[in-house]
């Protein structure tokens, strides 16, 4: 089965054409194409999982559930490190609509949300704030580079951030 990749169709039926295709008669465009939807599902799947993480966080703050590390870690069989990777993961992406979208729409990869997350792990919480301001520049970056490139440019805006800051405490 040839792997067509239409406008508008959902992760969803995108798996299924994926489940359904023949891969071992595949050329190179429909390989391709394949891959394509294949990031389109992940995204999809990765910002699903955020949203779920999310939630099991407002459950816990209430009482109602047990802590999110504890939730994802039993739920979805993950180690603790990719669960608290998956936690921060998801705060940020709840923090910065436009990569959240950008990230269920495939244009960008967990790496991305993942360097987000490390960069507004250094800042405090005002830095952060100012970090997670700046969505609609960090998901365009994002979208346009790789994962280590993006990285590098996201550096340079918590540095300038963090620099920033320090000259707005020193002439209060």
């Amino acid at each position: 089965m040839c792997v067509v990749v239409l406008v508008g169709m959902t992760a969803g039926a995108r798996l299924t054409r994926l489940e359904e295709a023949d891969i071992a008669s595949m050329g190179t465009a429909q390989a391709t194409t394949a891959l394509r939807s294949l990031a389109i599902v992940r995204g999809k799947a990765d910002q699903v999982d955020a949203a779920i993480a999310r939630r099991l966080a407002e459950l816990s703050d209430t009482g109602e559930a047990t802590p999110v590390v504890d939730a994802l870690g039993q739920s979805s069989k993950r180690s603790r490190r990719a669960v608290e990777q998956a936690e921060r993961r998801a705060a940020v992406l709840g923090a910065t609509p436009g990569l959240n979208a950008a990230l269920g729409k495939g244009k960008i990869g967990v790496e991305h949300a993942d360097a987000v997350a490390a960069a507004a792990g250094r800042l405090d919480d005002n830095q952060r704030a100012e970090l997670f301001a700046n969505d609609a520049q960090i998901t365009e970056h994002a979208a346009s580079s790789s994962p280590e490139s993006f990285r590098r440019w996201l550096n340079t805006t918590v540095d300038a951030i963090s620099a920033d800051d320090g000259v707005e405490r020193a002439a209060q």
